[in-house]
C-alpha cells in the first residue's frame, strides 16, 4: 500500500509537531552539541516509527523518507533517519540482517554508514576474510553508532562497535562533527549485493543529504522573507527594493527546482523505474549549485543579523554547505551525469513521465521534428549567421498546419486546448532539437492570450488567425530608456488626432524588432492619470512611416 498525499501531509504534520516539542529553534544551537539530546532523539524518532520508513507497504518508501529529511533539515536536527532508511531500502529483504534492522527500528541499534573510504597515504578500507581494515572518512553519527555499514572494494559489510573500532572527530562545517572511523582487523559480516545495488547506497545517501539541505534552505528562505518585510532602510522596507525582490525570486525558483527534482526522483524509485539513478545525480548536481547560491543570497538579504550565532541562519548555512560537500560533492555527481550522457545514447536519457496523453504527444512531436527539422535542416541552419537563426517563417507555417502554434489556445479561438503537460513536452522537444520558434512565440504565447481576454470581437477575428498562421509576427514594445519592468514610469505617449493616434517615444530591448511585422506597444494615453493608470496598448505595423529601428547586438548573438 502506497502513501496518499493526505497520508504524507499527516506524516509531515506529525514530524513538525514532534520537532517543535523536542528540537525547537530556540534551543537548537545547544541541542546540536548535546550528546544526550542526540541519543534522546534516536528514541523519539523510533517511537514515531520513522526509523522503519522505506520498508514499503505501510512503512512507506523513498518519497516518505525524503519528506521526513526535509523537515529534519528545516529544524537543523541531524537525525539518524537517513542511515536507517538506507538499511531498510537496500538491506531490508536480507534475512541475515533482519535482527539488526529490527533493533534499528526500535532505537536499540544505530547504524552509521562508511561510504567515503579513501584517505591520503592509505588504501582506505578493505573487506576480506571476515574482517574490515582501514579508515573511513566523513562518517556521520559515528559517536552514536553501535554498527557500521562499510562500503569498500566492491563489497559491503556490517561491523559492530568493538575495541578494534576507533572514532576520531573531524571538526568542520558539520555540527556535530563528522568522524574518521578506523578499523583494525574488525570482525565483519559481509553482505552480498549486486554492483548496482552497491552503488545505490551512495546514490540514496546523496539524495537524502540533498533533501536535508533543501529543508535548511527552505527554512532560511522563509525567515528572510519575513525579515525583508520589516527591515527598513531609507525609511522603507528593503523588500520593496527591486534588487532584493529579484534576488529572492531567483531563490524561490531554485528552491522549487530542487524540490521538484527530489520528489520526482523519489517517486521514480518507488515505482521501480531505473531512471531514478540518473535523476538522483541530476538532483544532487542541481541542489549543490542552487542551494549554496540560495544560502549566499539569503545572507546578503539578512545582512549582519544573519551572521550572529543567536540567529538560525548560521546553522542552516553550515548544514547546506556541509551536506553538499559530502560523497564527492558536486564533482562526483557531475561525473555521474556526464557518464549517463556520454557513455550511453543521449536519446535514451530519462524523460519525465508526463502522463499517457503527454507521452503520446511527445512521440508525435519527435516524429514531426525528425521529418521537418532533421540533420539536413540543422546543417543548413548552422551555415547562417547566428543572428539569423531561430526565426524561420516557413517552419512556423509547418507548425501552424499541425495546429501547434496555438496548441494551448481554447478551441473557441481555433486552438487545441492542450494540457499543461502536453505544452511542456512540446516546449522541451522544440528546445532540445534547436528548432526555430522566434517567429511566432511572442505573439502566440504572450500577446494572443491578452487579445482573447480583452480584445474586441473584431480584434479577435482579425488578429488571432494571422498570429497563429505566422502571417504577422510580433515583438514587445514595453521597456524604455528610463522604464524597464516598471511600466508605470513609461513616457512614450499617444495623442488623439481625429481618427488617428500620434505616438511619440522610444523603446529598448525589443527582441527581433527588425524582423517582426508588428509591435505590441505600451504607451501613455492619459498624462493626467495616476502613474499606474492611463496606459494603453496599440498594435502597430512596423512599416508605418515615422518608425526608426536600430538593432543592437546582444552578447548571446541576437539583436
Amino acid at each position: 500500500m502506497s502513501f496518499s498525499n493526505e497520508d504524507r501531509e499527516f506524516l509531515r504534520d506529525s514530524i513538525v509537531r514532534m520537532l517543535e516539542q523536542t528540537w525547537p529553534a530556540s534551543r537548537a544551537s545547544d541541542l546540536l552539541t548535546d550528546d544526550t539530546a542526540h541519543r534522546d532523539m534516536v528514541q523519539r524518532v523510533a517511537e514515531q516509527g520513522l526509523l522503519a520508513l522505506g520498508l514499503g507497504e505501510d512503512s512507506g518508501g523513498l518519497q516518505e523518507v525524503v519528506l521526513a529529511q526535509v523537515e529534519f533539515g528545516a529544524a537543523t536536527c541531524p537525525t539518524v533517519l537517513a542511515t536507517a532508511a538506507i538499511a531498510n531500502l537496500i538491506l531490508g529483504a536480507d534475512e541475515s540482517v533482519r535482527s539488526l534492522i529490527e533493533s534499528i527500528h526500535a532505537g536499540e541499534a544505530v547504524l552509521a554508514i562508511a561510504v567515503e573510504t579513501s584517505e591520503s597515504g592509505s588504501g582506505g578500507c578493505s573487506i576480506a576474510n571476515g574482517v574490515v581494515d582501514g579508515a573511513a572518512l566523513h562518517v556521520e553519527h559515528a559517536e552514536l553508532a553501535t554498527h557500521f555499514l562499510v562500503v569498500a572494494n566492491d563489497a559491503v559489510a556490517i561491523v559492530e562497535i568493538s575495541e578494534r573500532v576507533s572514532v576520531e572527530s573531524m571538526p568542520g562545517y558539520d555540527v556535530p562533527s563528522l568522524s574518521t572511523v578506523r578499523f583494525e582487523q574488525a570482525a565483519a559480516t559481509r553482505i552480498e549485493l549486486e554492483p548496482e545495488a552497491l552503488a545505490d547506497i551512495s546514490r540514496l545517501y546523496r539524495l537524502m543529504l540533498a533533501a536535508r539541505a533543501y529543508g535548511a534552505a527552505r527554512r532560511g528562505f522563509e525567515l528572510v522573507i519575513e525579515h525583508v518585510k520589516t527591515r527598513k532602510q531609507f525609511g522603507v522596507a528593503i523588500g520593496t527594493f527591486q534588487a532584493v525582490q529579484h534576488k529572492l525570486a531567483n531563490c524561490l525558483i531554485c528552491l522549487d527546482a530542487v524540490k521538484l527534482n527530489l520528489d520526482y526522483t523519489a517517486e521514480q524509485y518507488d515505482l521501480g523505474n531505473d531512471t531514478w539513478r540518473a535523476c538522483s545525480a541530476v538532483t544532487f548536481t542541481i541542489a549543490s549549485e542552487y542551494l549554496r547560491q540560495t544560502a549566499l543570497e539569503i545572507h546578503h538579504a539578512f545582512g549582519a543579523i544573519g551572521f550572529s550565532e543567536e540567529h538560525e541562519m548560521p546553522r542552516h548555512f553550515r548544514r547546506i554547505h556541509a551536506d553538499m560537500a559530502r560523497l564527492g560533492g558536486t564533482r562526483a555527481s557531475r561525473e555521474e551525469v556526464a557518464a549517463f550522457v556520454l557513455d550511453g545514447d543521449v536519446n535514451s536519457l530519462p524523460q519525465f513521465d508526463m502522463g499517457a496523453a503527454a507521452n503520446r504527444f511527445r512521440q508525435e512531436v519527435q516524429a514531426f521534428l525528425a521529418e521537418h527539422w532533421g540533420e539536413e535542416q540543422k546543417a543548413a541552419d548552422r551555415l547562417k549567421p547566428l543572428a539569423e537563426r531561430d526565426f524561420d517563417k516557413s517552419f512556423t507555417r509547418k507548425l501552424y498546419e499541425k495546429g501547434w502554434t496555438n496548441l494551448s489556445w481554447p478551441k473557441a479561438f481555433g486552438g487545441q486546448e492542450r494540457s499543461l503537460s502536453e505544452q511542456y513536452v512540446f516546449i522541451e522537444e522544440m528546445m532540445k532539437s534547436g528548432a526555430p520558434d522566434k517567429a511566432h512565440s511572442c505573439g502566440t504565447e504572450l500577446i494572443a492570450p491578452a487579445i482573447m481576454a480583452y480584445g474586441s470581437d473584431w480584434q479577435k477575428e482579425e488578429w488571432l488567425p494571422k498570429i497563429a498562421s505566422g502571417e504577422i509576427s510580433l515583438c514587445l514594445g514595453y521597456s524604455e530608456p528610463e522604464a524597464g519592468s516598471d511600466l508605470a514610469s513609461l513616457r512614450t505617449r499617444a495623442v488623439r488626432d481625429g481618427d488617428d493616434w500620434i505616438i511619440t517615444g522610444q523603446k529598448l530591448w525589443t527582441t527581433l524588432g527588425e524582423k517582426a511585422s508588428h509591435v505590441w506597444l505600451a504607451v501613455r494615453t492619459d498624462p493626467e492619470a495616476k502613474k499606474h493608470a492611463g496606459i494603453s496598448v496599440f498594435m502597430v505595423p512596423l512599416d508605418t512611416p515615422g518608425i526608426d529601428i536600430n538593432p543592437e547586438m546582444a552578447m548571446y548573438g541576437h539583436t
